[in-house]
């Protein structure tokens, strides 16, 4: 994952130098901390573990989204954790905000990700893990 404080480029109308971003590659397991809030830049599908939910938290107490339409599809078997909670599919459209109040692992998913490039992400709100190389 490459961190960029100040990009070279608009990403899909967002002039990414007026924000600090993030660059995710597809299939790449990152670790989200506590109060990271992204936004997407396009629409991008995150595995979550459903380990967010141990202690009985509830989804809207774990999960926070500018989308009052967010798409959140269960997973038959685990894909990022390993508890026996079902792993989810969040699905974010472009423009949407995603927060996870739990520090948790995710995965950005290849799907919908037609040549598998990088997705950028605007940080909202939190930071990243801090040894994440920054540029």
């Amino acid at each position: 994952m490459e961190v960029y404080t100040y990009a070279d480029s608009l990403v899909n109308q967002y002039d990414t130098n007026k924000y600090k971003t993030v660059s995710i590659a597809p299939g790449e397991k990152i670790l989200w901390r506590r109060g990271l809030c992204l936004k997407a830049t396009e629409a991008s599908v995150i595995f979550i573990p459903g380990a967010v939910f141990l202690h009985n938290i509830p989804i809207g107490q774990a999960l926070q989204s500018s989308d009052s339409n967010l798409v959140m599809e269960f997973m038959a078997r685990p894909q990022v954790g390993d508890t026996s909670l079902p792993d989810f599919k969040v699905h974010l459209k472009k423009g949407a905000t995603l927060k996870i109040n739990r520090n948790t692992e995710v995965i950005l998913t290849k799907e919908d990700n037609p040549g598998e490039k990088n997705r950028v992400f605007i940080i909202e709100e939190g930071q990243l893990e801090t040894d994440i190389h920054h540029k």
